[in-house]
């Protein structure tokens, strides 16, 4: 729109916004084709976007805290909420693996 304006200073203001809309309006046009047609579409993307508890499935991390059947564990510096599965015992220190994500609490079970 600037080289438009610069080539020609003389133009109205109405000519310029009127200019400036169609150009708008054409380019939003072709770049949603050109999306359609190169980008994803709208394609599958990440399940676990959003979702940033089920990305932590099947890593390990530290326990903080153990107390029947749950507690804290660390993975990737931040504290989690973890439940571990009946009858699996844990001390702090030991390490987990998670095995499920349930919001903002991690099942998780022992690691030998």
């Amino acid at each position: 729109m600037a080289a438009l304006t610069a080539a020609s200073p003389t133009l109205s203001a109405g000519v310029q916004v009127i200019t400036f809309s169609a150009i708008s309006i054409a380019l939003t046009y072709i770049g949603r084709l050109l999306f359609l047609k190169y980008g994803d579409g709208g394609g599958e993307g990440d399940a676990t976007l959003n979702q940033r508890g089920a990305r932590f499935i099947g890593r390990v991390g530290k326990v903080l805290e153990f107390a029947n059947g749950e507690g804290v564990i660390e993975l990737e510096g931040m504290r989690w909420r973890a439940k571990w599965a009946d009858g699996q015992t844990s001390k702090v220190g030991n390490s987990a693996r998670v095995t499920q994500a349930n919001g903002m609490v991690l099942d998780v079970e022992a690691v030998d």
